[in-house]
């Protein structure tokens, strides 16, 4: 009898993206486009740029995405996942912990644009890659990540690597063989955070997805049945449910609870700075006597760093993200340049921040109470899942994209972007945005 695994794989062979409910869809557009927008982007930050100057190959078939370059699909695969991740302005699911949509797509445009594919196909390809990517995270929790393993990175190569073969039109057996050839590759570590090395790491997977799935396709042997395997998942954390991997399967969708960022930093912090916001207006930082944050465990693992000395630390440091909703009334990527960082005053005010875990509390929730040099206090909530619609439906993706894209692309450009990317279910061949991506004249 065929395991929870094979049934997940059989599920995906079998899903084509007429198949996928329109929510699903509408979501996955929605994805694309914020991924789009944070990869051009980040195609300018320095850790994009070092890779593309190590990595000094002819031209080819695949876009990088916001600059005039061309390379191999995995090449561009690879610097494209560089990219989407460089400003930590990509979306995330709360499932894996981690980011969805950086270590996935960027193999799925690669290998369309290379082959002339649509926008249908990709974004159904990408929806069954996030539930593979998204329950098997469910399986492995919550060892894997409190384990130190970066979900984004190691099981991001799992999600990738399905989609991509969904994409070749492989069957369960070469879904299978894609798979094993992911799993063959894994690494991710939360040591990383805070350096160019976590962007490196998701962009490697990206990469290592889409090489899996091409040598799969080619007929690559490899160790099948893996995730029927609970020696396998071992090695990845104390914990494996394979259940998971069927719970609900084609009535709960991983994309169904996606979340885009609003703030270009680690989205565990990202709570309390909505919580510190609010009381920000009516709070000069000089009367600021001292900042509690009550947030989840998590939230202290992982954005963990209270001292830190260049953008890159700021944007994994929960006090140094509260002293800047503070003293600046504002998070936003000016604020983590290493000069920004540095300020003497938010350095200030973010050393009279403490910070208590609460078991009670996930990522969506925080606590922030200010006390005032008066005496008295001032205390806010932030729940991201608190309203008549989700938090990802209070952002407006479209004018986020236009504020990251139009600095390397301009305007007229980017409006025209935008509007491809929107019906990207429509488009009949990805190199039509990929054009669009490149700047003017380059």
């Amino acid at each position: 009898m065929a395991g929870a695994g094979r049934a997940l794989l059989q599920f995906v062979a079998e899903t084509g993206f007429d198949d996928l409910p329109k929510p699903v869809v509408e979501v996955a557009r929605l994805a694309a486009l914020d991924w789009w927008g944070v990869t051009v982007a980040g195609a300018a930050e320095p850790v994009a740029r070092r890779l593309g100057e190590v990595l000094n190959e002819p031209p080819g078939p695949a876009s990088v995405l916001g600059t005039a370059r061309t390379a191999s699909p995995v090449t561009a695969a690879l610097l494209n996942g560089i990219a989407a991740h460089a400003l930590d302005y990509d979306d995330v699911h709360l499932d894996l912990p981690g980011h969805l949509t950086a270590p996935i797509l960027p193999g799925l445009v690669a290998l369309a644009e290379t082959r002339r594919l649509g926008g249908g196909p990709v974004l159904g390809a990408f929806a069954l890659g996030a539930e593979v990517m998204c329950r098997v995270a469910q399986a492995l929790a919550p060892g894997h990540y409190r384990a130190g393993w970066h979900a984004t990175a190691t099981l991001g190569r799992l999600g990738g690597a399905v989609a991509a073969a969904r994409l070749l039109g492989l069957d369960a057996d070469g879904l299978d063989r894609a798979v094993g050839l992911a799993a063959a590759q894994l690494g991710g570590i939360h040591e990383s955070f805070g350096t160019m090395a976590k962007p490196f790491q998701v962009g490697r997977a990206a990469a290592d997805a889409l090489l899996a799935a091409l040598a799969a396709a080619g007929g690559v042997t490899a160790p099948t049945g893996l995730l029927d395997q609970r020696g396998w998942a071992s090695r990845l954390g104390p914990d494996w449910r394979p259940a998971a991997l069927t719970e609900r399967l084609g009535e709960r969708w991983a994309l169904a609870e996606i979340v885009f960022k609003r703030y270009p930093c680690c989205f565990a912090t990202h709570a309390t700075i909505q919580a510190l916001l609010a009381l920000a207006p009516r709070t000069a930082p000089a009367t600021i006597e001292a900042v509690e944050l009550r947030v989840s465990p998590t939230t202290l693992r992982v954005a963990n760093q209270l001292d830190p000395t260049t953008g890159l630390g700021g944007k994994f440091s929960v006090t140094y993200c509260a002293a800047t909703a503070l003293a600046r009334g504002r998070v936003a990527e000016a604020d983590f340049a290493d000069d920004a960082v540095r300020e003497p005053h938010v350095r200030a005010l973010a050393a009279r921040v403490r910070v208590e875990p609460v078991a009670s509390l996930d990522e969506m929730r925080a606590q922030a109470v200010i006390r005032l040099t008066d005496g008295s206090t001032r205390e806010a909530w932030a729940d991201l899942r608190a309203g008549a619609e989700p938090e990802r439906l209070r952002i407006d993706l479209g004018q986020k994209f236009e504020v990251l894209v139009a600095p390397s692309l301009g305007r007229a450009r980017t409006v025209a972007l935008r509007g491809v990317l929107e019906r990207l279910d429509d488009v009949d061949d990805l190199r039509e945005p990929a054009r669009l991506s490149a700047p003017a004249g380059g």
